[in-house]
């Protein structure tokens, strides 16, 4: 089984981040794909608001599931800890 995977991040203001997550899993007879794109704009130094698209892959999916999943994740609320790291 192989694992790989891409992070990215845009600081496309003082206030606003774009963020692309990819990861790819292979194992025998199996692919999983897994992307998340997310928008978050600070509302202050403890809240921000975050606005996501997800697409999961899989080749093989067990039955009756299908190949491709899509779902938006609406609107989320990160809140930041004491060290200000974003906790999702």
């Amino acid at each position: 089984m192989g694992t790989a995977g891409l992070d990215f991040t845009q600081v496309l203001s003082s206030t606003t981040t774009l963020t692309d997550k990819a990861l790819v899993e292979s194992g025998s007879g199996d692919t999983l794909f897994t992307n998340d794109l997310a928008l978050a704009v600070k509302m202050s130094t403890k809240l921000a608001l975050s606005l996501g698209y997800s697409i999961k892959d899989n080749s093989s999916p067990p039955g009756g599931l299908k190949k491709l999943d899509r779902w938006r994740v609406p609107i989320s609320c990160m809140l930041s800890d004491l060290e200000g790291e974003w906790l999702w």
